[in-house]
């Protein structure tokens, strides 16, 4: 039986990877899932309060690759929109992954509120979360199917008619679904893959306002593909090979960090 917690890990397989050994690692995870019934879930549930997320000193490589995430340290502020920005292989779909706890740092550590998540317990970690991938995994039914998807309570045709409007159903049908899952999930961190790096520039504007909605009072944390996708954004962090090239509010970058200055233009 593949529990609630098997099937969050498989969404993340429409992640977006960073290179070929993330490929692969990924899909070597998905195969050790499927041969299990779940993962251990011990530990303790996580405190009822909102606080800073901090990457200690974090280093991480996909099984017989090298380090994809090297001594990274970064404090994701609690309450804020921050966008995570880089090349390709900068790291930044695994900083996700390992957000979410689907790997294990390889050293160092990522801690809640001061407290490392290792201690918690991953159902209760993984429920503060909701998650809008890049690539948007549909099930095969009803609309109403997809969008309940992963949910373990009953949805009323009144909250899916509200979530259905609020998600703007009108463009970009199938990041719509994804939108309208999170805003079930009524999480309080959100974490966006590339959400609209897939959609034609009419679909990206429609869609946009119901991204605005889904971030309102949630802590978010974005992979942005370029500088309309990052407008709202109160920190920036600059990966590059692994690391934190730079981080810092939009103004401050613009004045100190030549990668930023060049992906302002990236409209």
């Amino acid at each position: 039986m593949i529990t609630g917690i098997v099937s969050l890990q498989l969404m993340q397989f429409f992640m977006n990877v960073d290179s070929v050994s993330g490929t692969f690692g990924t899909m070597k995870k998905i195969a050790q899932i499927m041969d299990t019934d779940s993962e251990p879930d011990g530990g303790e549930p996580v405190p009822e309060v909102c606080a800073d997320i901090e990457f200690d000193n974090v280093s991480f490589a996909y099984a017989g690759g090298q380090d994809v995430i090297k001594n990274l340290s970064v404090k994701i502020p609690m309450g804020k929109v921050t966008a995570v920005i880089g090349g390709n292989g900068a790291g930044k779909s695994t900083l996700f992954k390992l957000l979410l706890h689907l790997y294990e740092p390889k050293s160092g550590e990522i801690r809640f509120g001061g407290d490392g998540i290792g201690k918690y317990s991953l159902t209760d970690w993984r429920d503060r979360f909701a998650v809008v991938p890049q690539r948007n995994p549909l099930i095969g039914g009803t609309v109403r199917e997809n969008i309940a998807y992963g949910l373990d309570r009953e949805v009323s045709d009144e909250e899916l008619a509200e979530t259905a409007r609020r998600a703007n159903f009108s463009g970009g049908q199938g990041q719509c679904i994804s939108i309208a899952r999170a805003m079930l999930r009524n999480a309080d961190y959100l974490l966006l893959d590339e959400a609209t790096s897939n959609l034609d520039v009419v679909s990206e504007a429609e869609v946009t306002g119901a991204m605005d909605e889904l971030m309102r009072d949630k802590t978010t944390i974005m992979i942005a593909h370029n500088y309309a996708a990052t407008r709202n954004a109160d920190y920036i962090i600059v990966m590059k090979d692994g690391a934190v090239e730079a981080a810092g509010t939009p103004d401050e970058l613009l004045k100190t960090n030549e990668y930023y200055k060049m992906f302002v233009k990236t409209l």
